[in-house]
């Protein structure tokens, strides 16, 4: 099974929110594919995981200000200029092995624990 990270509604005020600082993002990716391990080592038959979205985009409903990607764009600019954010930088150290999750602590929006 391979994994599309669908974009949390971080609420109206975060969603357009243009900062390179995006702390809420960077915890539901951590969050999220923190799942997918616990997933996997319970049987799962994960083989990817892809994050929504690399580059902010057109969104359909909120056009050019929806903020989803993990790296800003400023649309302002004529070149569409690109800059990381906080997010694609932690993303980069947890590929890099660099950094890790610690699923067996980790807990869900509903309140439980990861199994193991």
């Amino acid at each position: 099974m391979f994994l599309l990270q669908f974009p949390k509604h971080l609420g109206y005020g975060a969603l357009f929110d243009d900062s390179i600082y995006d702390h809420v993002r960077v915890e539901y990716l951590s969050g999220y594919i923190g799942s997918a391990l616990a997933a996997l080592r319970n049987g799962a038959n994960v083989k990817g995981y892809f994050v929504w979205s690399f580059l902010d985009v057109f969104e359909l409903l909120a056009g050019y200000y929806s903020k989803y990607g993990i790296y800003r764009v400023d649309f302002q600019e004529p070149k569409l200029p690109r800059e990381p954010r906080l997010s694609a930088q932690w993303y980069s150290k947890f590929l890099r092995n660099e950094i890790g999750i610690n699923i067996e602590t980790m807990v869900t929006d509903e309140g439980s624990q990861a199994e193991q």
